[in-house]
């Protein structure tokens, strides 16, 4: 199996199963056309990041996850790579990272 389509293949498996088709999957990929493939298969409570993953664009998404009193949606899918760049040290990356040890 090629590596490019096991994110692919794991989301039709998650999605034909009834015991796991409810649960919400964080997929990221490097690869743009790739991504445009798994946005094909994705449900209304997946998200997609793609690479590089920054700390903050992952907490956004958990935290939706996992917050049912959230009124806004997270972006479905995050591009961090066409964003505007912003210098962030390995201190602002720890303060803005939950503890979850």
């Amino acid at each position: 199996i090629c590596q490019k389509f096991l994110g692919i293949i794991s989301i039709k498996k998650i999605r034909a199963s009834p015991n796991y088709n409810h649960v919400p999957v964080i997929i990221s990929t490097a690869n743009m056309l790739v991504s445009r493939t798994i946005q094909d298969e994705m449900s209304p409570q997946d998200h997609l990041i793609i690479k590089p993953v920054h700390p903050r664009a992952l907490t956004t998404i958990i935290e939706t996850i996992f917050s049912p009193e959230s009124q806004q949606p997270a972006p479905k899918t995050i591009n961090t790579t066409n964003t505007t760049p912003k210098v962030i040290s390995e201190e602002s990356d720890k303060k803005d990272t939950p503890n979850i040890s």
